[in-house]
């Protein structure tokens, strides 16, 4: 009887030992679960945090060609002088002197106005008569002499140099001499005609003889420069 008693205790000590195991092992299951479900939770997380910074930086960018367009309308509205025109210049006679066969003057042009304004190219300049009326040929043009676009602020001045031929230098028949009363002027890229009378220049302008036959180039012109 007493051998069957210490059986029985030991069976029941072995049989708690097994119970508690089995508990152990349960707990630790549980213990790695939880574990295991953090560990997924963290990166989805993430996820979401690094597609939330994504879009700040694409949002951006697309903002700044918007704002480029608007310094690219204010550089077009910006542009430059305007041309001057006749009605905007003084025209005058400037100075003048003699050389050999020929006879040199300037022709300025003053800007009048309040405003800034260009010029470039060259006047038309044709000799008149006491009444204002063309005699012979326009002046040509001396496309080698140097020129460029000229700024005018108001006050400002820009010259074009006139080399007057002496029709002395021409047969009569062939000339067909005149006295010349001035010149007419027009502005570069302009219609309108302005008369400069001779009267008003030096005492080398009141000799000058112009050629009635148009076949006979008296006159030829530089570009205009800047000053007076």
């Amino acid at each position: 009887m007493a051998g069957r008693a210490r059986f029985r205790r030991t069976a029941a000590v072995g049989a708690v030992g097994a119970s508690l195991i089995l508990a152990m092992s349960v707990l630790s299951a549980c213990s790695d679960g939880d574990s295991s479900t953090d560990a997924g939770t963290t990166p989805i997380e993430g996820a979401g945090s690094t597609s939330d910074s994504a879009a700040d930086p694409a949002g951006t960018p697309a903002d700044t060609p918007a704002d480029s367009g608007d310094n690219a309308g204010d550089t077009g509205n910006s542009g430059g002088e305007g041309r001057c025109t006749t009605d905007g210049l003084d025209i005058a006679l400037g100075q003048s002197q003699g050389a050999a066969g020929s006879l040199l003057v300037d022709v300025n042009f003053t800007n009048s106005t309040s405003e800034d304004c260009t010029l470039s190219g060259f006047p038309g300049v044709t000799l008149v008569d006491d009444a204002g009326d063309p005699l012979g040929a326009p002046a040509v043009r001396e496309d080698n002499a140097p020129g460029g676009v000229v700024d005018l602020r108001p006050g400002d001045s820009a010259t074009a140099a006139l080399k007057i031929s002496r029709a002395e230098n021409y047969d009569d028949q062939t000339c067909g001499p005149t006295p010349a009363g001035g010149l007419q002027v027009i502005v570069p890229e302009e219609t309108d005609t302005t008369v400069l009378s001779f009267a008003d220049g030096s005492g080398d302008l009141a000799q000058v003889t112009a050629c009635t036959d148009d076949s006979v180039e008296l006159l030829s012109v530089q570009p205009l420069t800047a000053g007076a």
